[in-house]
């Protein structure tokens, strides 16, 4: 084989012989790519030929160790010699153009059909060279017979191989005698203004000019009446005075109230519930609702996973809630002999049971999001709580975490016991540890979300991080700031333009044109049938996001998108910020904390960033409290 081995800086230097008409691999370039991998190391190179009356196409090539290697197939010579070109182009793996570089390339002629069986008697072939070359050594002309043959083979590049380096910089020459003198110049710009010369000496002193006009009326005296009735002018120039006067009051009563709010000692919590138990009784100092987006496992071609986003129902729901999470409504269920009876939150039980069971009564349906713990203020009958389904959630005295509806409260009865039991206080409560009763308290808002509120969980670079520490590029509605930002695009890619497809053995590359502009190719994102691989050349199904394409491998035999057929969430370069409605800002300013226990829970898994009011003297307390345990240790 003829390895032919190139730098990448000397590709366009080159003529590259890549054969004779009918060679199949018999010609191998290899070109070292180290010095610009070293630069970019996800750097992807190609190789794009076109040969003398053909169409330009891509050349088959392997990159491994950083050496890009084309092996000339018959495909490439093609049945045609003469001249052409090929061009190498490296690219990073957003899809941006690196480096392009053009070298000529050229196929020779053979003799003869090149794909023919050798010709019979193979014997007679062998006795005709021997023959021939006693001839040519007999010969005198024997020398110019091989220079002849040297020459044709140079014109046929048949030793063309990689440039050598420059040779070293010859002594710099002599001297050389001094030429004529040229001709006179044109006259030369006008020079910058010279220095300020030095103060003279004072002149006599002048003549005593004349008297002049009489000056304006001065003031009134401390003690001097004033006309209360005023000129035009005075009435003007008395308006300007008071105006000037409320401005200062206005600013004055702004940064008292700047500095009051300053004064404040604002608390914060992140997550979805967020639980605060210093809070003092106010209007909510900040509240942000993140988007979220999941799929139930790993999106193909033929097996789809659609992506769920919250808010996909047209709305997000966010509660505020003292501590106890369970409202009861009020009724009254008979079950097994047994009257179960709700009245503003506290139960009576009364009644022999029939048999052994449950009786119960339905609340409010809710899921709760992390640990909680069932408690209440009598030990028989138990309270359970299950969901529609019979599953029981939660147990009373027993922390649990689960993600189920629950929809009924029950108590365990045993057949022939009398019960006779009131006032009973049930409370379901984030955390493991068991406090007084506090009855349901509840303020809802809900925020409209017609184009749901997604969210693409990502390495780094999030906009927000959830109670388990994954972070999110997510939208957002920042209430406080009083605007929605948009930080994620859903795309249906039938909609875009393909602006090139490469085909693979397994797939093709489809190179598709954003409207509006991604982060990077490196930011995660989600579509609902490919799965996210950063790779320019992967021969699988998959996809990724730079700042102006998708680009989505798919399998090679599929059609082009088509409408709902792919669908990808990716980050936006540039966050889009849109204004929240008024009814929507006075919903949310009318949200107070409960003092001291407050739960704030927002529906679809969406997470939340709450600021609060803290009340002083339970965090001087738990300051106090924290200091002595310092000290006692």
């Amino acid at each position: 084989m003829r390895d032919i081995i190139l730098a990448l800086d000397r590709f366009d230097d080159q003529a590259l012989l890549l054969g004779r008409v009918g060679e199949n691999r018999a010609t191998r370039i290899s070109i070292d790519l180290k010095s610009i991998l070293s630069q970019y190391p996800d750097a992807i190179a190609s190789i794009t030929v076109k040969q003398p009356g053909r169409a330009e196409y891509p050349a088959t090539v392997k990159q491994e160790g950083g050496i890009l290697t084309w092996e000339i197939t018959r495909a490439d010579i093609g049945d045609k010699a003469g001249s052409g070109q090929a061009q190498i182009t490296i690219q990073d793996a957003d899809g941006t153009v690196i480096k392009t570089a053009i070298a000529r390339t050229r196929v020779s002629e053979s003799l003869g059909n090149a794909t023919a069986p050798a010709p019979e008697p193979v014997a007679t072939w062998i006795d005709k060279a021997t023959g021939t070359l006693a001839d040519v050594e007999r010969a005198g002309n024997a020398a110019q017979a091989v220079a002849d043959e040297v020459q044709r083979r140079l014109d046929d590049g048949d030793f063309v191989g990689p440039q050598g380096p420059q040779g070293d910089t010859g002594e710099t020459g002599p001297i050389g005698p001094q030429g004529p003198q040229g001709e006179k110049g044109d006259k030369g710009d006008r020079g910058e203004k010279g220095d300020t010369g030095p103060r003279g000496e004072t002149g006599e002193k002048g003549d005593k000019g004349d008297k002049g006009d009489t000056g304006a009326k001065g003031e009134p005296g401390k003690d001097a009446v004033i006309d209360a009735t005023l000129t035009q002018e005075g009435e003007a120039a008395d308006a300007a005075a008071t105006g000037k006067r409320l401005a200062e009051i206005e600013k004055t009563v702004a940064e008292k109230a700047d500095k009051a709010r300053q004064n404040i000692l604002i608390g914060s919590g992140t997550g979805n519930p967020v639980s605060v138990s210093d809070a003092f009784s106010a209007p909510l100092r900040g509240l942000t609702v993140y988007g979220r987006s999941t799929q139930d496992g790993t999106p193909t071609p033929d097996a789809p996973v659609p992506i769920v986003s919250a808010g996909d129902g047209g709305s997000v729901a966010v509660k505020v809630t003292g501590k106890n999470l369970l409202y009861i409504p009020d009724g009254v269920k008979t079950v097994r002999g047994v009257t179960i009876t709700s009245k503003n939150g506290r139960i009576s039980i009364s009644g022999t049971a029939t048999e052994n069971g449950y009786v119960y009564l339905p609340v409010k349906q809710i899921s709760i999001h992390g640990l909680a713990l069932l408690s209440s203020n009598v030990s028989d009958p138990v309270a359970k709580l299950v969901s529609e389904s019979w599953e029981v959630l939660f147990v009373q005295g027993k922390a649990n975490v689960t993600q189920g509806v629950i929809t009924r409260v029950c108590f365990i009865v045993k057949e022939g016991t009398n019960y006779d039991s009131d006032g009973i206080n049930v409370q379901l409560e984030l955390g493991t540890t068991a406090t007084a009763y506090s009855p349901y308290r509840e303020q809802l808002l809900t925020l409209p979300t017609p184009n749901g509120l997604p969210g693409i969980p990502v390495t780094s670079g999030g906009n927000y991080t959830d109670e388990n520490g994954q972070q999110w590029v997510c939208d957002e509605v920042d209430l406080e700031r009083g605007v929605k930002v948009q930080r994620v695009s859903a795309v249906d890619l039938s909609t875009c333009e393909i602006t090139s497809t490469t085909e693979f053995a397994v797939t093709k590359r489809l190179s598709i044109r954003l409207l509006m502009h991604g982060r990077d190719y490196k930011t995660e994102a989600l579509c609902n049938k490919l799965q996210f691989i950063v790779s320019f050349n992967k021969d699988i199904p998959h996809f990724y996001v730079d700042k102006t394409n998708v680009q989505a491998f798919i399998p090679i035999g599929a059609k082009n998108p088509e409408e709902g057929e792919y669908i990808v969430l990716y980050a936006l370069a540039t966050p889009v910020e849109t204004p929240l409605p008024p009814a929507e800002l006075a919903a949310y300013k009318a949200l107070t904390t409960y003092a001291p226990n407050t739960v704030v829970q927002a529906s679809d898994g969406a997470g939340l960033k709450l600021d609060y009011q803290r009340d002083v003297n339970i965090a001087i307390k738990n300051l106090e409290d924290a200091i002595a345990s310092m000290t006692t240790t």
